[in-house]
């Protein structure tokens, strides 16, 4: 009966771990004996076996920029009665390479003995950090791309009104510091006086569709004239439909309209000396 029920608790164990995409593995620390379960094996880009490698033969599988460090984690594994995690990669036979974490290593004297053993479990977070490199990558070409472009990206969380800025919101708000978190009163306080109510309308409006908003206003920087800014923002909900944040960008547009204004005022003087030239004349454009 004993015998069943600890065979069912396994077959239950293995059957979470596998669900996990845990690895668990447990190791005789006196004699060095091992046992893996059979997707440690296939982690290792090994066929799975009733042998397991011993820990010299995993120690090899270990990349060798990492191995000194996997060795002396296996180490303060060794010393202590708690839990130890590392990580470290792994170079399978195909030449491929994973990335393993051992969040849950630790020794664990055995029962009714004095023979002490490692029990633990391997996650491979190879995807994960890839991921996590491609996030990030993607992250520094928005940020290049938006200094390039002037765009400035932002984003408001509504429960704590805790903002985060870009480098380029805070250039064109005229902000030196930024490393200091700005408060949409004081962000507000920034824009000309004559439009802030406009500005809190907008802000409002956001919060009351699920549709992108666009608004522009005037913006006194600090030290500098006033610059003509164009944003958008976006809601964003919660799973249960509860607003969670707000998404934005802004661009500097002062350049932009001043040139319009410049090319409506040429093509005015233009309509003005055409409607004083003769009439016989009124025909002939220069283009």
């Amino acid at each position: 009966m004993a015998t069943a029920a600890l065979s069912a608790a396994q077959a239950r164990l293995s059957l979470a771990a596998e669900v996990g995409g845990n690895r668990l593995l447990e190791r005789n620390l006196e004699t060095g004996e091992g046992r893996w379960d059979p997707l440690l094996f296939h982690f290792y880009g090994m066929a799975p076996s009733t042998h397991t490698p011993p820990l010299s033969a995993a120690l090899e599988a270990v990349h060798p920029e990492d191995r000194a460090r996997f060795e002396l984690d296996w180490q303060r594994m060794l010393q202590t009665d708690g839990t130890v995690e590392w990580e470290a990669r792994v170079l399978r036979p195909d030449a491929s390479v994973r990335a393993p974490d051992y969040p849950r290593p630790g020794p664990n004297a055995a029962p009714m003995a004095s023979r002490g053993r490692a029990v633990g479990a391997t996650l491979d977070v190879t995807n994960l950090r890839r991921t996590a490199r491609q996030l990030q990558e993607a992250v520094e070409r928005l940020r290049l791309a938006g200094e390039a472009s002037g765009i400035g990206t932002w984003e408001r969380d509504l429960n704590t009104d805790v903002a985060v800025w870009d480098t380029t919101m805070y250039r064109l708000y005229g902000l030196g510091d930024a490393s200091r978190l700005v408060t949409r009163g004081e962000a507000v306080a920034l824009v000309h006086a004559d439009d802030r109510e406009r500005v809190v309308q907008a802000w409002q409006q956001i919060q009351q569709t699920d549709q992108s908003v666009e608004f522009s206003f005037p913006c006194r920087p600090a030290r500098w004239h006033v610059r003509d800014l164009t944003a958008r923002g976006r809601l964003e909900r919660h799973a249960d439909g509860r607003p969670w944040r707000v998404l934005g960008a802004t661009i500097d547009v002062t350049d932009a309209r001043r040139t319009s204004e410049e090319l409506r005022g040429a093509l005015r003087n233009i309509c003005a000396l055409s409607a004083r030239r003769p009439a016989s004349a009124r025909g002939n454009a220069i283009w």
